[in-house]
């Protein structure tokens, strides 16, 4: 029998086991309450984030298509991977375990209705694999266990899309949250979460936190508030907390929920230094925020690789720096 150790797992034939913030985890079947499903969500890595398409430099009308990915394990900069088959700007993005997904967005002065996949293994180009549905810009997007989600966002009253990972088939209607776009999106194993955003209807921000289920096609509910009402922020998700941080008026601020309440958020932690419009990437034990928009702002955005841990409410620190600046890209990871 083959016993192989990697990193914090420790694999006995086809069993392993792993510790994790919240305990020992097991991917066989569970021996005792403390040993759980040994896979992370999607929604967190164990090796490496990605950076894909944006605007560049400070959210001028300049569409990326470049992929770019950096290591969980060190504190290292970021590394060309290849180019999404057009730019992306104000995208949503998911993972699956071998594929990152860039969906909708903008190009130029055009909405796209693009879902672009690449893949994990090798540096690659993104491929159009099909059309989410809806050509919106300013929308979010979810992990789920088999499909992503691009939730609500510019012109889509609400709409969320789901599409599968398995297939290269379009997006399908997954139920509606309230009209809101350039929120933060949070995704837990069984749910997707929106904090924040811009309402349309009504002039401003909002500092709801709402909720869907991935498993069923349902209306979002209203679950908490965030300490401030903002726009613009980005979200990480540990095992057992969702995070935003930054966000409209470029705030350093870092807020936590918790995932099996429907509770308040609670500030945690600042940011290295106050952004807007990042990407973020979610690992076992860290969340990492990418790029964006600094305060003050510059003409040619920001490049920054900035991490906090999950283990403790600490402010996030500077850990490497990207190829390109940009803001409003969107993040993956595996």
């Amino acid at each position: 029998m083959t016993i192989k150790i990697d990193g914090n797992f420790v694999c006995i034939g086809g069993f392993c086991f792993c510790e994790t913030p919240v305990g020992i985890r097991f991917n066989g079947e569970a021996q005792s309450n403390q040993f759980i499903n040994c896979k992370l969500s999607q929604a967190q890595g164990r090796v490496t984030g990605y950076v894909s398409g944006g605007n560049n430099p400070s959210c001028t009308p300049v569409r990326l298509a470049s992929i770019e990915r950096f290591p969980f394990s060190s504190d290292t900069n970021s590394t060309a991977v290849g180019n999404l088959s057009t730019g992306h700007g104000r995208a949503s993005g998911s993972s699956s375990d071998i594929s990152g997904y860039t969906a909708g967005g903008e190009n130029a002065s055009a909405k796209i209705d693009v879902i672009d996949k690449f893949p994990f293994a090798s540096d690659t180009n993104g491929t159009d694999i099909a059309e989410v549905g809806n050509c919106v810009e300013q929308a979010t997007g979810h992990t789920g266990p088999t499909s992503g989600f691009h939730t609500a966002g510019r012109y889509a009253t609400g709409e969320i899309r789901s599409y599968l990972y398995a297939s290269d088939t379009p997006g399908v209607d997954h139920g509606t949250v309230p009209d809101v776009r350039i929120m933060a999106g949070v995704s837990s194993t069984t749910c997707g979460y929106i904090a924040g955003g811009t309402i349309p209807t009504s002039p401003g921000t909002t500092d709801a936190i709402r909720k869907f289920n991935f498993a069923s096609i349902s209306p979002s509910t209203d679950v908490g508030e965030l300490t401030v009402a903002k726009n613009d922020a980005a979200g990480n998700q540990s095992l057992v907390n969702g995070y935003v941080s930054g966000g409209g008026g470029r705030t350093d601020l870092i807020e936590k929920f918790p995932f099996a309440a429907d509770s308040p958020s609670t500030d945690v932690a600042e940011l290295f230094n106050n952004r807007d419009n990042m990407s973020t990437q979610s690992g076992a034990d860290f969340g990492y925020q990418t790029a964006g928009n600094p305060d003050p702002p510059s003409p040619t955005g920001s490049t920054t690789i900035s991490k906090f841990p999950f283990a403790n409410d600490t402010p996030s620190t500077d850990v490497g720096e990207i190829i390109i600046s940009r803001c409003t890209a969107v993040g993956q990871q595996v």
